[in-house]
């Protein structure tokens, strides 16, 4: 099944859609077939752990401050030229309640339900310095985020040495982190902080708690304790912690009764978070379905959640290209050579219990995001993958650990040059967006300069080639290129009410712009 959902899949990168019996138009369903068949074989080829794990990893003296450096240098150079992209969708809101923030509001944050029936106060907080710092300059804002996805790329390089990983491949598995494809939404997104602090914190607790279970120390206890509050307090997928640490205690084989005084203090740390967000929202809170009200969560089905975490979760994280646009060559080239490079991989007999791990950690962390992980090949939500990627990029790191040295450079080489290039091409498309979006709000703003009076906005999309564009934001977007909100600008949103003789700006689906209604 590899080869042949690999062979149609470089057919397709390289010619376009085809149909040779069945069509090939989307390539979602090879991907992941090829994803996890692979996954499939590491897994019935894994080995007994074995003592020499990182034989054949000479480093040199200082080998952790050098990876500094080149986890810094690869940040900047792959992520520098998406500092002046502009603010999109939820962007405008979040900025815009957080340049407006006072001490009573940043205490609301904190005991009164928020509308959108999410509990993120710690977030609401960082955005709040974030306005003190940077005002409306986008570049603060991205260099924000920025910083913080690179931190977590060390972070992730330090859970890999300190799981006893080889030095080059844990390396590795911190540079696949920083230059998937997957990670324009979560990163280049503003409003997708959250995301970025909650994975922070984390992998925080987690290096200490795996601390805590090897020395017994209570100040790596009371440190990861502290960090995993502060991940709660971030975004919802922090609550999965403890079956993560489940996973940490199972592979190193800790007693039971052990690991149960182990856990206890993280699982009740948890429940009581849980318990007071539960009595906040008034339920379980988070998305809700159009059709019935009822929050997301509840919209479970086991075929869905299969689908998801056994078949397109290995495909946007192997092979995370916006289809939006037709690869380019050096992107073709590339996603070839990463096939044949993912052959390799497969072949190899990883350490069986550093395996279980990773795939633990992956799959413990994507439960939360289920029923979001239904990606198409648009790469829309995308941003729900990016702290289960922790897991896959340990999974990458155990894998090269298990091959011969030069095998193992070249096949790392061949996939971190495949994900630089789609992360370009997935970033090139988000800049275009972005820029669209200012281009439409500048474009409105002048037309109501030029034509005082009440003015009612049609919708315009959720989002445009798998980016978010400004189904949420606009208002704001529309007042910041106006220049303020001065009082003779009536602007009203469709649905919302307008005078009867209030003009009309209608989105042009053909142009992508708004436009004046005759």
């Amino acid at each position: 099944m590899l080869l042949i959902a690999g062979t149609a899949l470089a057919v397709r990168v390289a010619y376009g859609p085809f149909r040779f019996g069945v069509s090939v138009a989307n390539p979602i369903n090879a991907e992941s077939f090829v994803g996890l068949s692979a996954l499939l074989l590491l897994v019935l080829r894994s080995a007994a752990p074995r003592a020499e794990l990182a034989a054949g990893w000479k480093v040199p003296a200082r080998w952790d401050s050098l990876v500094v450096l080149v986890l810094l240098a690869t940040g900047v150079a792959a992520w520098a030229w998406s500092a002046p992209f502009p603010f999109i969708a939820d962007d405008y809101w979040h900025i815009s309640n957080a340049l407006h923030a006072t001490p009573a509001y940043l205490a609301h944050v904190f005991i009164v339900p928020a509308v959108d029936h999410f509990f993120r106060p710690l977030g609401y907080v960082a955005y709040s310095t974030e306005a003190w710092l940077w005002g409306r300059n986008s570049m603060g804002w991205h260099f924000t985020s920025l910083a913080v996805h690179i931190a977590n790329g060390g972070l992730v390089y330090r859970l890999a040495r300190i799981r006893r990983l080889a030095p080059g491949p844990s390396a590795a598995a911190a540079l696949l982190f920083l230059v998937s494809g997957s990670r324009p939404e979560a990163v280049a997104w503003v409003a997708a902080q959250f995301d970025l602090w909650a994975a922070m914190f984390f992998l925080l607790a987690l290096l200490a708690f795996d601390r805590f279970v090897r020395t017994r120390q209570e100040r790596w206890e009371l440190a990861s304790l502290g960090a995993l509050l502060l991940a709660l307090l971030s975004k919802e997928s922090a609550y999965v912690f403890p079956l993560a640490a489940v996973v940490l205690l199972g592979v190193d084989r800790v007693p039971w009764k052990r690991s149960a005084r182990l856990l206890a203090p993280a699982a009740a740390l948890t429940l009581g978070v849980f318990a007071y967000r539960w009595r906040l929202l008034g339920g379980i809170g988070g998305y809700r379905t159009a059709e019935t009200g009822l929050p997301f969560f509840y919209s479970v089905s086991p075929f869905r959640t299969a689908k998801a975490l056994l078949l397109r979760l290995p495909a946007i994280l192997n092979f995370p290209v916006n289809w939006t646009r037709q690869p380019e060559w050096w992107l073709a080239a590339a996603f070839v050579a990463a096939l044949i490079a993912t052959g390799i991989l497969a072949c190899a007999r990883p350490n069986r219990r550093e395996l279980w791990f990773a795939l633990g950690l992956l799959l413990s962390s994507a439960i939360p995001v289920h029923q979001f992980l239904l990606i198409d090949a648009n790469l829309e939500k995308s941003r729900v993958v990016y702290l289960p990627s922790a897991g896959f990029c340990l999974l990458f790191a155990v894998v090269l650990s298990a091959l011969d040295r030069r095998l193992a450079i070249a096949a790392a080489s061949a996939i971190l040059v495949f994900q630089t290039a789609a992360l370009e091409h997935n970033l090139r498309i988000y800049g275009q967006v972005a820029a669209l979006a200012e281009r439409d709000c500048a474009a409105a703003a002048a037309n109501l300069r030029a034509s005082p009076g009440p003015a009612l906005v049609s919708d315009v999309p959720n989002y445009i080639d798998g980016v978010y564009f400004l189904h949420t934001g606009l208002r704001q977007c529309i007042e910041w290129a106006y220049g303020g909100h001065p009082d003779h600008l009536y602007l009203a949103i469709e649905p919302e009410p307008a005078p009867p003789d209030a003009r009309r700006l209608v989105w042009d689906e053909k142009t992508r712009a708004l436009r004046w209604l005759p």
